[in-house]
């Protein structure tokens, strides 16, 4: 998506999202990608999320939602690991 959005740059001007947490899995990687994008005209827009990224305080938040958004999702990877880690140990034991 991303190599046909830069080619078609002149054409699309934004990527709408539900939610920053699906632009990417990680903040970092959102973050450098959101910022590519911006070099070449395209914002990234969350429907959910809704922030003017056309001014410093509103790249800050944005950038903020995609580092929480990756916390997110390594929060949820640490419970559903630990549930299987019990559930297993219930079943061998």
């Amino acid at each position: 998506m991303l190599s046909f959005v830069k080619k078609s740059r002149d054409k699309i001007s934004h990527i709408i999202v539900y939610s920053v947490d699906r632009f990417s899995r990680s903040g970092a990687n959102a973050i450098y990608i959101a910022e590519q994008l911006k070099e070449v005209g395209i914002t990234v827009f969350a429907v959910s999320q809704p922030t003017d990224t056309t001014t410093a305080s509103g790249s800050l938040q944005q950038n903020i939602q995609f580092i929480f958004s990756e916390y997110d999702n390594q929060l949820r990877r640490e419970k559903c690991m630990a549930g299987v880690k019990e559930k297993l140990l219930s079943v061998s034991g």
